[in-house]
C-alpha cells in the first residue's frame, strides 16, 4: 500500500529532525494514514480534513486544546462538501461536538461523537429545559 501524504510528511519531519532541523509541523496521522482531525503547530491546535487542509474558524491555543477533538468540525466540513443541506451541527469553538445536538426540531444530550445519550429529547424552543 503506498504511503499517504500524512505518512510522507511525518517521514520528512523525522528526517529533518535527524539532520538537526528544528521547527516545522509534526503531522499526526490516523490508523488509515489520513491526517487526524486535530493538528498542532507552534502554539496553536486546529482542525483539519482528512487531506490535512485546515478547517476555518476552529483553532485554539495549544494550552486550551486538551479536550479538543475536532470531530464536529470535520463532520460539518465533510457534509458541506457533499452539497447536501438540512443537517445541523452544533460545534464548540474548538471544533468538538457540543453537549447538545439537534436533529430537525428535536434536541438531545450528546457524547463526544455527537451521538444521543439516553432517550430524553426536547423541542428546539425548549432547549433551556434540557439538562445535559
Amino acid at each position: 500500500m503506498p504511503e499517504t501524504y500524512c505518512q510522507q510528511e511525518l517521514k520528512q519531519f523525522h528526517k529533518n529532525s535527524e539532520l538537526g532541523m528544528v521547527g516545522g509541523r509534526k503531522p499526526v496521522c490516523d490508523s488509515e494514514g489520513n491526517y487526524a482531525p486535530k493538528q498542532c503547530s507552534g502554539s496553536q491546535c486546529y482542525c483539519v480534513k482528512e487531506d490535512g487542509k485546515q478547517i476555518e474558524d476552529f483553532s485554539v491555543n495549544r494550552w486550551e486544546a486538551e479536550q479538543q477533538t475536532c470531530k464536529c468540525a470535520r463532520s460539518q466540513a465533510e457534509y458541506k462538501e457533499t452539497g447536501m443541506m438540512g443537517k445541523s451541527f452544533r460545534c464548540t469553538a474548538d471544533g468538538s461536538y457540543d453537549e447538545v445536538q439537534c436533529t430537525g426540531s428535536q434536541c438531545y444530550c450528546a457524547d463526544e461523537d455527537g451521538q444521543q445519550i439516553g432517550s430524553d429529547s426536547v423541542h428546539i424552543i425548549n432547549l433551556d429545559k434540557l439538562n445535559c
